[in-house]
């Protein structure tokens, strides 16, 4: 696993739907958000603590009103949870 920022995975993710216009309403790639543990109070793992989004975000395509960004727990409790409205900090991404 090749850890990367914030930064370098919405890069890749807005890149590759830039590609492939075709494909960008399709979840193609994924990568992970791993947040930092001092965004709450009660300790979680890693896996706890990493969601899975895809390059089917809005955040991800050029042009569109919406940048929502959506994503799944890695532990399966929390599923299609909207990413934007938290004010977590990721601590790395990295591609799945």
């Amino acid at each position: 696993m090749k850890k990367v920022t914030i930064s370098e995975l919405y890069g890749a993710m807005n890149e590759y739907n830039k590609k492939h216009p075709d494909k960008e309403d399709e979840a193609m790639i994924s990568g992970v958000i791993v947040y930092k543990q001092k965004n709450w109070s009660k300790p979680y793992t890693v896996k706890q603590r990493s969601y899975r989004v895809w390059n089917c975000n809005r955040a991800f395509q050029d042009g569109k009103i919406a940048n929502s960004v959506y994503g799944d727990c890695l532990d399966g409790t929390d599923q299609g949870v909207r990413l934007d409205w938290y004010r977590w900090e990721p601590e790395y991404c990295y591609f799945y």
